[in-house]
């Protein structure tokens, strides 16, 4: 079941996020069952991220998010659309001064 309302925005995720995004167009890399792939950081919050590749990894696949001017983050495909994969991070990040 997906909820909206009048204007198509789903109230409950709002609700649900714990993390303020920051949207970036900073290129970066996940690393994904041994492969690497460059891809653009959509957005980023301490608890993930949106990068604009179609990884073609199922819901629950384990990543690693290389974070421009941080640490690598170990974390999970939540969503996949046909234009960018949605990632959670196991543990939240501390989130660089730049992106």
């Amino acid at each position: 079941m997906v909820r909206s309302n009048a204007a198509g925005v789903d109230p409950v995720a709002k609700e649900n996020r714990q993390s303020h995004r920051f949207p970036t167009k900073s290129m970066t890399r996940v690393t994904l069952n041994g492969r690497v792939i460059a891809c653009r950081l959509m957005n980023i919050s301490a608890g993930g991220a949106v990068v604009d590749a179609i990884l073609n990894a199922p819901v629950g696949t384990s990543v690693i998010l290389d974070i421009p001017g941080g640490d690598p983050a170990p974390g999970k495909v939540v969503r996949v659309t046909s234009s960018y994969t949605a990632l959670a991070f196991e543990e939240k990040i501390v989130l660089p001064v730049e992106l």
